[in-house]
């Protein structure tokens, strides 16, 4: 018995059209997800880059901060009344000279907001000090008293030989204050004490608002009190303004002051709507066009040979001796065709892929990996390391005599070099191991699980020992040499950038030095990594 199929209602062309339209609604709808995606990112580039800003313009008024009180204390020693003081030891006659700096220039122009001045001996004993307030000015000294930032103090008089004549300061908290603390040496060369100085630098970050152009509220984490300014917004909720904070971290990694600025976006947010706008409807025109160009493709490769198959279905049907005759249904070859070619451009994008990957990963020259694969694998390492206890060494190389060789025997020869010491420091490494070219005649190499000195130092050995071995290149015998920098990963310097600066500056102490290679870790003296810390 015939069973009666039901026969569907809607038809193949009405079901790839609606899958082809839902793949359209789902491209639109990524867009403007996209666009979203787009617009806090950008946002948030916003912040970092004001961040930034902030940082450094902190760390330019600090510096003019600590310069304009160096003055001061220097023009203070100038003066005869400030020699006779110190020469006669009177703690009254000295005091009365501080408190003459109170109205200098400086601190009547409000340039610097100087509290308090003490000048101590070779001890750091107080032998007179003068305060902002007027009321304790001329307070005769009696006893002890707890100096601003002890801790800095103390470290300052540790100092031994010239470092002891250097001006020194820091941004600490004191007394539910935050303070920079500058040191001045008394006396030039033949020290005679110390001028230190204390200052509250607010009113000069609140000049941040100015600089900047944005409102701010300034928040002094050792009192407590928040400056506001009569610019700042009545309200931070709308989407038109963009509020962020930066923290400026004072002596010991405590906090001092918390800067909050809110900036007006309302213009960049009317740019940002309007080109989400363009891209989405730029993104819906182009999503209806691919739906129209699919429906074709689709019926000329699909459609028409499926109505060919049915049309001769319904001829068996009418005529029972075409049974078991042999048809050729194209749709199948058409079909069979379009997977293969699919499969051939497949395979053809999947070349041009690699092709790129090499481009972008690959030193063209030497076939090393280049300066972003190197970054990507020092992050592969740090990860490992953190997550399986495996450190790992980092080596800095710089090629000895490159300039000479290009600058006498050609560019062409000087890129010969290249290729043979990179084939030479291959040799010395593991596959585990890592060896790029990050710039000219520069190449690093990150020794995985290799977290001890001397095996680092047994492979930077060897690596000086194969290429200061003499190099036969285009008839021309060349020496050369390398400088290699060990920097050492550990948990207290996880971040790969100062692991790399690490071992940058041990190559260049090497290589300054002319001792083939240097650990990081045996710079006596890393000046290459000084800062102006204040």
């Amino acid at each position: 018995m015939l069973m009666l199929m039901h026969k569907p209602k809607h038809s193949i062309r009405f079901t790839i059209g609606l899958v082809v339209l839902l793949f359209g609604l789902s491209g639109i709808l990524l867009s403007a997800v996209t666009g979203h995606i787009y617009q806090t990112l950008l946002l948030d580039r916003q912040k970092e880059a004001f961040k930034s800003f902030a940082e450094r313009k902190a760390g330019f008024i600090q510096t003019e901060i600590v310069t304009r009180t160096t003055e001061l204390g220097l023009s203070a020693q100038a003066t005869q009344g400030f020699r006779k003081a110190m020469a006669s030891k009177d703690t009254a006659l000295i005091s009365a000279q501080l408190d003459e700096r109170f109205r200098s220039f400086y601190v009547s122009t409000k340039l610097v907001d100087l509290e308090s001045l003490h000048l101590l001996d070779l001890d750091f004993n107080v032998i007179g000090r003068s305060f902002n307030d007027e009321e304790h000015q001329g307070e005769k000294h009696e006893g002890e008293e707890e100096l601003a930032c002890p801790i800095f103090l103390s470290e300052a008089q540790q100092r031994v030989g010239a470092s002891r004549l250097k001006v020194v300061s820091e941004l600490c908290v004191y007394e539910d204050d935050s303070v920079i603390a500058v040191l001045i040496p008394v006396g030039g060369i033949r020290l005679k004490g110390y001028l230190l100085a204390v200052v509250d630098p607010s009113h000069s970050f609140l000049d941040m608002e100015v600089d900047m152009g944005i409102p701010l509220v300034l928040h002094d984490y050792g009192s407590g009190k928040t400056y506001d300014t009569d610019s700042w917004p009545v309200s931070t909720e709308s989407d038109q303004v963009l509020v962020w904070e930066y923290i400026l971290m004072g002596s010991r990694n405590i906090p001092a002051y918390n800067f909050k600025f809110a900036s007006d976006i309302s213009g960049l947010q009317a740019q940002i709507n309007d080109t989400r706008t363009l891209l989405l409807s730029a993104a819906t025109v182009v999503t209806l066009l691919f739906i129209l160009i699919s429906l074709f493709i689709l019926r000329r490769t699909m459609l028409l040979p499926l109505e060919t198959l049915k049309k001769h279905l319904l001829k068996i049907k009418k005529d029972k001796s075409l049974l078991g005759k042999e048809i050729h249904v194209e749709g199948n070859i058409e079909m069979y065709d379009l997977a293969e070619g699919f499969n051939s451009m497949s395979m053809e994008l999947h070349d041009l892929y690699g092709s790129l990957e090499d481009m972008a990963f690959t030193d063209t020259l030497t076939g090393l990996p280049n300066r972003a694969l190197f970054n990507d694998r020092i992050e592969q390492a740090a990860r490992n390391a953190r997550r399986n206890n495996m450190p790992y060494a980092l080596m800095v190389l710089d090629l000895n005599k490159f300039k000479i060789v290009n600058d006498t025997l050609g560019h062409h020869v000087g890129d010969e070099l290249l290729c043979e010491v990179a084939k030479r420091l291959k040799s010395c490494v593991r596959e585990s191991d890592t060896i790029a070219r990050i710039g000219g005649d520069e190449f690093a190499v990150i020794l995985n699980d290799a977290g001890v000195q001397k095996t680092a130092i047994v492979v930077a050995k060897k690596m000086i020992e194969r290429v200061g071995m003499k190099m036969l290149i285009e008839g021309h015998t060349v020496d050369t040499g390398i400088s290699v920098g060990i920097a050492l990963y550990s948990k207290s310097k996880e971040d790969s950038e100062t692991l790399l600066r690490q071992a940058d500056a041990a190559m260049y102490h090497a290589k300054k030095n002319d001792l083939g290679y240097m650990c990081f870790s045996d710079i006596n003296k890393p000046s290459s990594l000084d800062a102006f810390v204040i």
